[in-house]
């Protein structure tokens, strides 16, 4: 295999970088499915369903996002996604820099549900669907319903929010067509 030369010295073989390239198509069209079966399960399906639809999306979209826009304090890791981003002519800053905040409260849970049970005596909600498909909770009182639930739905805004932390599915999956296209474009697939 022919191998190409970074800014830095580091080399990545052709074949290294289309292994790279094509786990983020793959990964980019599995955040797509996820989001069809979260609407499916919203208006269709259990709650249950809908809420490992909502991990599924974010942990796919995160496995893209890691690719070009590693969090990694590995300095072999951090070149390659710079050199990626260099050959396929990526922005260096993630779109995807919201997706990591929630995505590790989800995966966090438990230390998310330490650190409300130290600062809060009121209720807890979780999973909850807001808005006026699917929703799971009736109320009006909108703040309090922000501050004490860990992970929440907006079906109207198509917005996940995890411990205050948020993100739109829609703008998410945009974000992810658009990158998978250009990698398909750069590729010739």
């Amino acid at each position: 295999m022919s191998s190409t030369e970074d800014t830095n010295g580091e080399d990545l073989s052709s074949h290294a970088e289309l292994v790279f390239i094509y786990e983020a198509i793959e990964q980019a069209a599995a955040a797509v499915r996820a989001r069809r079966r979260m609407e499916r399960e919203l208006l269709h399906g259990t709650t249950d369903e809908f809420w490992d639809a909502v991990e599924q999306l974010l942990n796919a979209a995160v496995r893209v996002a890691n690719v070009f826009w590693t969090s990694s304090t590995n300095s072999k890791v951090k070149r390659r996604s710079r050199t990626l981003r260099a050959r396929l002519d990526l922005e260096s800053v993630s779109a995807f820099s919201d997706l990591r905040e929630v995505r590790n409260s989800f995966e966090h849970i438990d230390e998310r549900i330490d650190a409300w049970a130290e600062r809060s005596g009121e209720f807890f909600l979780d999973r909850t669907i807001l808005g006026s498909r699917g929703s799971t909770y009736v109320g009006d009182d909108a703040e309090m319903v922000d501050r004490n639930t860990a992970r929440s739905y907006h079906s109207d805004t198509n917005e996940i929010r995890v411990f205050g932390k948020s993100v739109s599915a829609d703008a998410l999956v945009n974000e992810v067509i658009v990158l998978r296209q250009h990698l398909k474009d750069k590729t010739g697939r």
